[in-house]
């Protein structure tokens, strides 16, 4: 029997690694608005499919008529898109503010806790920031499952507020030479010297 080669084991019928296919596409809006428009025109499914996907094939083609049929029902939509050169070159749109599940008044709340919190020394951390947010989202009763206070809540959280987390969050012993050198300083400055 021969020995078993070291490090990842071999997949099926020793072809190595899986690898992506990447089977789905999508198109940007302009594209989608360029193919409703010319089936609109021409009356003809076969003819917008060989237009604009003239590669496609069997359940490939079957697919891209049926998303012709659904960019028809949402046609305002894509037009919306298309009116600026951005939105034309998109692929999808997210309301802004889609993903934000905490209310105005719950990020008011932790926008004035940090700002107590900074007022009074001490240093706020990210993880500081999420627990606060997970126990206004549990105040507001969001499951833990729908809001978890990712990092990108709290990038955005930050970024809306213009808020950073700039100072040391490390809480240790100061060497005794450190505060030997402050009480020096603090002494140096009340005496005016």
């Amino acid at each position: 029997m021969a020995r078993q080669r070291p490090g990842r084991k071999r997949g099926e019928n020793d072809k190595g690694k899986h690898h992506h296919v990447f089977k789905r596409s999508t198109e940007p809006y302009s594209v989608d608005l360029a193919a409703l428009n010319h089936y609109r025109d021409h009356k003809s499914m076969d003819d917008t499919l060989a237009k604009f996907f003239p590669n496609a094939a069997g359940n490939l083609r079957e697919t891209k008529r049926k998303s012709i049929y659904l960019w028809q029902s949402q046609r305002a939509k894509i037009e919306a898109a298309c009116e600026t050169t951005k939105g034309g070159q998109l692929k999808s749109i997210r309301d802004l503010r889609t993903a934000t599940m905490l209310s105005s008044d719950g990020e008011r709340e932790i926008f004035k806790w940090i700002g107590n919190l900074r007022a009074e020394g001490a240093p706020v951390s990210a993880s500081m920031l999420r627990r606060k947010a997970i126990e206004i989202a549990a105040a507001e009763r969001l499951f833990k499952d729908v809001f978890k206070a990712s990092w990108t809540f709290r990038k955005g959280f930050l970024r809306r507020h213009m808020l950073s987390l700039r100072r040391h969050t490390r809480q240790c012993q100061k060497p005794p030479a450190d505060c030997d050198a402050a009480e020096f300083r603090v002494k140096v400055h009340n005496l005016g010297a």
